[in-house]
């Protein structure tokens, strides 16, 4: 996050080659039907407060999603980490009278939802609208400043019983569900994945999670990321496991 600028730079920045439509041919051909495109929206944005997203961004990313659509796939786009900026919803307290640096969070959230929802409101259900990644935990009390710290050192306010996260991530859930209902077309009855609790199963089951309310049934999902025992699922073989 911000040391690439170009498109291409951002999506090769993990030793990922360019995507083509060769590439989504070949995963087809192995039976996969349905990928995921992370994006960090916020690589390419207006300086001017509102957030609005670069054109060649937005082109970039459609073109991606055409790749997967081309082979009848099912395609996912998110809002995907985004360079730290999820800690400014747990700067402040919950309950605070004055909330500056939450409502910028808001702001920016929205415009990103609200952005997106309108460039892709004809298509079809195979594109599927995720609201965020692993986010939506105890990493919305990071220090957004200072985003290279992670989870380290978290200066949020947010009440660390978790009462508090719980009730921020229900409340963005509900705004990405709301945002991309209003915007009409598709989106009015588009599958919507909503984010879990963080990467943890049983908090996401938690009686403090809540799915979203909606003007359709049966068209949200919940996303979980599952990654028990770690020592299976995540250590690389160069680690001695």
């Amino acid at each position: 996050m911000g040391n690439w600028k170009t498109v291409t730079e951002c999506e090769t920045s993990a030793g990922n080659p360019v995507a083509t439509q060769q590439t989504f041919d070949g995963l087809k051909s192995y039976g996969i039907n349905t990928v995921r495109v992370p994006v960090a929206w916020s690589n390419f944005v207006s300086d001017d407060g509102t957030y609005t997203i670069n054109e060649e961004l937005f082109n970039r990313v459609e073109e991606v999603i055409n790749y997967a659509l081309n082979d009848e796939m099912y395609v996912i786009i998110n809002i995907h980490w985004d360079g730290g900026w999820w800690g400014m919803f747990g700067a402040e307290e919950i309950d605070a009278k004055e909330t500056p640096i939450r409502d910028e969070a808001w702001k920016k959230y929205k415009a990103f939802w609200t952005q997106i929802s309108e460039r892709f409101k004809e298509y079809s259900d195979h594109l599927i609208f995720e609201g965020a990644n692993e986010e939506l935990s105890g990493r919305l009390n990071d220090d957004y400043q200072h985003p290279e710290k992670g989870q380290a050192n978290q200066t949020g306010k947010l009440a660390k019983d978790a009462n508090d996260i719980y009730k921020m991530v229900n409340e963005i859930n509900q705004t990405f569900v709301d945002i991309v209902r209003q915007s009409g077309g598709n989106n009015a009855k588009r599958y919507l994945l909503i984010a879990g609790f963080n990467t943890d199963i049983d908090k996401t089951c938690s009686s403090l999670y809540e799915m979203p309310t909606d003007t359709i049934s049966n068209h949200l999902m919940v996303s979980v990321h599952y990654y028990t025992p770690w020592t299976y699922v995540g250590l690389h073989k160069d680690e001695g496991y």
